[in-house]
């Protein structure tokens, strides 16, 4: 930082109270994002260990009866936990967190805001007291509507799924039975990279949603995989995957 721009930050109490008030705010949502992982943290005591894969923070601790895990699971495909789940093992998955589906419609809707923003600004609309949004038309604000909402490990509402969701698309997702976002979970054999088993994945998938649990069975059992319902474009790169913004923090625990 440049000397004299802390100088004068330090020489002005309007701005020092400034520069005060951002920190406050950081500091807020650092203990905000701290709160959310110790709340998904396993409570028995026992060895921490972290480990860093390609996108994905995980947090291991020995329990008990078994291991407790914490995994955030990017929506944009199917993520590798490396988490293996033995036949007979009890298992039980708590989710949170939000995402969303669909970041062309959301940057749609932004850029209809900024449009109705130039068109007021550009005509001098707006007087003492008020601010631009006083002044949307209707059709501006169905624009400005985001098409789909953030979402959480139960996916899109039914309503919305109703209203918005195209029947011959939606049958083409990874679980045609579930909305669009919903947490879904596959297992496999063997700890492979998910894009060289993806075929594999979508026909062992089950949903999980905000909480999951069920003993293993030979059927349902092997490495865990995580993803989020959305749809499948064959052939070809996943094109309704990449545009997902977001997370899911999954605490798994896995018990004999």
């Amino acid at each position: 930082m440049d000397e004299n721009f802390l100088v004068q930050i330090l020489d002005s109490w309007p701005r020092l109270w400034r520069l005060l008030f951002v920190l406050a705010i950081v500091l807020l949502a650092i203990s905000g994002a701290v709160i959310l992982v110790l709340e998904f943290l396993p409570t028995q005591v026992g060895e921490l260990q972290f480990s860093i894969g390609d996108s994905h923070v995980v947090l291991k601790q020995p329990t008990k009866n078994g291991d407790t895990f914490l995994f955030v699971v990017s929506p944009q495909g199917w993520n590798q936990t490396g988490i293996q789940i033995k036949d007979g093992d009890a298992v039980n998955i708590l989710a949170g967190g939000k995402i969303h589906i669909d970041l062309s419609g959301l940057e749609a809707a932004l850029e209809a805001r900024r449009k109705a923003e130039r068109r007021i600004s550009d005509s001098n609309l707006v007087k003492p007291g008020n601010a631009p949004e006083d002044y949307y038309t209707d059709a501006e604000k169905k624009d400005i509507e985001d098409f789909w909402e953030w979402s959480g490990p139960e996916g899109v509402t039914p309503d919305q799924m109703k209203e918005r969701a195209k029947g011959e698309r939606h049958n083409r997702s990874v679980l045609p039975n579930q909305p669009y976002g919903v947490l879904t979970g596959a297992f496999f054999d063997s700890d492979d990279p998910p894009e060289t088993i993806s075929q594999a994945l979508v026909a062992a998938a089950f949903p999980i949603g905000n909480r999951w649990r069920q003993k293993a069975t030979a059927k349902r059992s092997g490495f865990l995989y995580l993803t989020v319902n959305d749809v499948l474009y064959k052939p070809g790169p996943q094109l309704f995957f990449v545009d997902n913004l977001g997370h899911f923090y999954v605490k798994i625990e896995v018990s004999k």
